[in-house]
């Protein structure tokens, strides 16, 4: 590899945007000319990796330890400030170690908003999100002022806190479900425990202002359980899962409510086809719901199923353990029409992924986590941020850390910006990502089986690589392509 020469020839560059992280697309074409020769240059994003798909840059942005809070449950919701908030089920400063708020820059600079005390909450499982008002709603699974039922906060950007409830079991128990907000203006909810009926759970609804309203109480039947957050329909009516309950050997249901509470029952999960859905469901692009569960299907290990605007039940995909084990997030919809999430286990090193599933092209993992470098059992789903990627939280990690933070972003594909010859040579040179290892490669016709190595492998320190190959005068065509490497 040398430095790049002078003299470049005139290039002409065609790309085409990747829809979902909009970095590039891996397979676009480069074709650059010169008079007597045509030289057609293919850049190309590598594939397969066993702990992180080539192409795909995976950052830490934070280690959590016990001081700015342990073991986040939840997923992220990005401000409107651009930053990312998030909670931890444990740690802080608050006594006994009750769980944190805090803050996130897409850079990896972290603030800790707010320690709970156990009287305003304690152990939020649950993640946050963004009223009108600019303020952040979530609920704590423990804690506050009447048996220690959990309780539902709002609080500022900054981390000043108002406890709006605190359950009192009849009204609902434990909640462990985000917040969804309403087109009404108000949020609903779910709880794990509680209610009127047998202590099976509930769903309600909450003003900003803190007016609840306690909308559904289950009876185990009906569901049992609900650990998932509510999406709102455009019929209005609200759908959700439970983790239990339901007439088909109490694996689980899906659900509809209106939002005065009257609820149906879609589908009843008999373990062959899933078992114990905790993710919210998803509203596709077709209008059908997609979800996962957390176990059951065909080797125990889990499922993604659709179920259609009519009620009708899909399986979509079951997981073998090797591709992922037991999703607890919900699914992601991104442009390119395929879904994205995590898995809590599972993968080539049995610490959980982040997977890819396309309708009709399978599912593709993307990362799997291996404890060490990069954390282990992601329990949330990711959220995409303004710029493209792909954020979430890691439960655990290495000794002494206590889960993470993490960003998955797809480097801008290697392009090439000019060649020249000099002194019988060809000089190439191609936008590149620092820390990224790269090989030029070359041959003499174009959809060849072999394509072979010019030079050695090239690890970028900037965002310009090049590299030079010797030009015979015979054949009158040369391709090349640029390979970015796991």
């Amino acid at each position: 590899m040398s430095a790049e020469p002078t003299g470049f020839l005139n290039v002409r560059v065609e790309m085409v945007g990747l829809p979902c992280l909009g970095r590039g697309n891996p397979n676009h074409l480069h074709f650059m000319r010169r008079s007597k020769r045509i030289l057609m240059v293919v850049a190309l994003l590598g594939l397969g990796l066993p702990s992180t798909r080539a192409g795909l840059l995976f950052t830490n942005l934070i280690s959590l330890v016990a001081a700015n809070g342990s073991y986040p449950v939840a997923g992220l919701v990005q401000g409107l400030d651009g930053n990312f908030y998030g909670t931890a089920y444990q740690g802080g400063s608050g006594i006994p170690g009750s769980g944190t708020v805090f803050r996130i820059s897409a850079g990896g600079v972290f603030s800790n908003l707010f320690s709970f005390n156990s009287s305003n909450g304690a152990n939020p499982y649950a993640g946050l999100v963004q009223g009108t008002n600019g303020n952040f709603y979530g609920t704590t699974e423990q804690g506050g002022t009447n048996g220690g039922f959990g309780s539902i906060f709002e609080i500022t950007p900054a981390g000043a806190l108002t406890t709006l409830l605190s359950f009192n079991n009849t009204n609902g128990a434990y909640p462990e479900a985000t917040l969804a907000p309403g087109a009404d203006g108000n949020f609903y909810g779910t709880t794990s425990a509680g209610g009127t009926n047998g202590g099976f759970g509930t769903v309600f609804r909450i003003s900003p202002a803190g007016d609840f309203a306690s909308l559904v109480s289950f009876n185990n039947t009906n569901g049992a359980s609900p650990y998932a957050a509510l999406t709102q329909g455009k019929n209005g009516n609200f759908y959700g899962t439970t983790v239990a309950g339901g007439t088909n050997g109490g694996y689980g249901t899906a659900f509809e409510m209106t939002s005065t509470g009257s609820l149906t029952t879609l589908y009843s999960f008999d373990n062959t086809n899933g078992a114990n859905p905790y993710a919210a469901l998803v509203l596709g692009a077709d209008r059908n719901w997609y979800g996962t569960a957390s176990s059951g299907g065909a080797s125990n290990n889990g499922t993604i199923f659709l179920i259609s605007s009519a009620g009708a039940f899909t399986t979509l995909f079951a997981f073998n353990g090797a591709d992922g084990a037991y999703p607890y997030g919900s699914l992601l919809q991104c442009a390119d029409g395929s879904f994205y999430g995590t898995t809590e286990a599972g993968g080539t090193n049995n610490y959980g992924t982040v997977f890819k599933w396309s309708p009709g092209g399978g599912l593709l993992q993307l990362i799997s986590f291996d404890y060490i470098s990069n954390g282990s059992y992601p329990l949330a789903g990711l959220i995409q941020g303004a710029d493209g990627d792909f954020y979430g939280t890691a439960h655990r990690g290495d000794a002494g850390v206590k889960g993470g933070v993490f960003r998955i972003s797809a480097p801008v594909a290697p392009v090439f910006k000019s060649a020249a010859v000099s002194a019988g040579s060809m000089w190439l040179s191609w936008t590149s990502v620092a820390g990224q290892t790269y090989q030029l490669q070359g041959c003499s016709g174009f959809n060849p089986t072999n394509w072979y190595l010019l030079g050695t492998n090239y690890l970028a320190t900037n965002g310009m690589a090049s590299a030079s190959d010797s030009v015979p005068l015979y054949p009158s065509q040369r391709f090349y392509r640029v390979v970015l490497l796991p």
